[in-house]
């Protein structure tokens, strides 16, 4: 007894074509298509899929020319590319954005201990923060958080 969804799987797997698919269920998959419209519905679901796969296959393929035209695009996309590149990997070291964030008209030593300023400060914050101590939780939240006995062994 072939199921429905073992029709499906198999419809998915090999197509409408029933010579297509392995020998034992074809009896089984003629006789649900006589008497289920799902199964010829789906059936004719799985034609259009062969249909258009048969017909992706039959195209046109370019010609040699074509096809060289094609690669030689590629290549001089690709050449584009890695000049330009390498003249932005010449022209600007790698912290270059960040020099160019923080030019705001300051000279350069100054720019930078301005940041290792704010980063000092930063620190300092987050040890004063750090030392405080924290607010003691009320009782009534502890007490909620203590997880009640479990009594297994008691009968």
């Amino acid at each position: 007894m072939l199921t429905f969804k073992r029709f499906v799987e198999l419809a998915e797997s090999y197509g409408a074509d029933l010579q297509r698919w392995p020998k034992e269920p074809r009896a089984a998959a003629e006789a649900l298509l006589a008497v289920s419209p799902e199964a010829r519905r789906l059936l004719i679901d799985a034609r259009s899929v062969d249909e258009a796969i048969e017909a992706h296959d039959n195209r046109v393929t370019p010609t040699d020319e074509e096809q060289r035209a094609a690669v030689a695009r590629i290549r001089y996309g690709v050449k584009r590319e890695l000049a330009s590149a390498s003249i932005c990997a010449r022209s600007e070291p790698s912290v270059g954005w960040i020099s160019r964030w923080l030019d705001v008209g300051i000279p350069g030593n100054l720019r930078w201990s301005a940041v290792g300023g704010g980063i000092a400060v930063a620190v300092v914050v987050g040890l004063l923060i750090g030392w405080t101590e924290p607010t003691p939780a009320p009782k009534a939240l502890l007490t909620m958080l203590q997880p009640a006995p479990m009594r297994i062994f008691e009968e």
